[in-house]
């Protein structure tokens, strides 16, 4: 099991899947004072419910124009290691541009070999709970039999 996050301080998308399958995605407005605690929270629960052994986070350190705001997602991810951590998943950093390249490239001619449920997470909600489908979805479907077997 996976859980893809694309984390934020103020809006934290996730995704969560094994095999092809696409169990859960969404994304967390967090509006209290105390949004670490939120994090704690949403996180906790994702990883009680599902028992991921790997938790793929966006690498927040890209956006190296522009720093305002970006030490509270420092913050965000730091919660979520730790989460990890005491579920003893491994936490592996996705560097955002490399990731979003690739998966534009391949989209067009994947897209329709895809289950509605994928098709759906790729199209609805937040821009967050998209970016984490898009993490989540080439390390659970096979992209080479997506291309060579159809739908999966």
């Amino acid at each position: 099991m996976i859980v893809a996050i694309d984390p934020g301080y103020t809006n934290l998308g996730y995704a969560v899947g094994e095999e092809g399958k696409l169990y859960e995605y969404g994304t967390v407005y967090l509006k209290s004072k105390d949004r670490l605690k939120e994090i704690y929270k949403k996180v906790s629960d994702l990883f009680k419910k599902y028992k991921p052994s790997l938790v793929l986070v966006e690498d927040f350190r890209v956006y190296r124009g522009e720093l305002r705001g970006k030490h509270k997602t420092g913050l965000a991810i730091g919660v979520i290691s730790a989460v990890a951590y005491e579920h003893g998943a491994e936490v592996r950093f996705v560097n955002h541009k490399s990731w979003k390249a690739e998966f534009q490239r391949v989209y067009p001619i994947v897209e329709p070999r895809l289950g509605d449920d994928w098709r759906e997470g790729l199209r609805k909600g937040s821009e967050h709970s998209r970016d984490a489908v898009m993490m989540l979805l080439p390390k659970v479907v096979s992209l080479k039999s997506l291309l060579v077997g159809g739908k999966k």
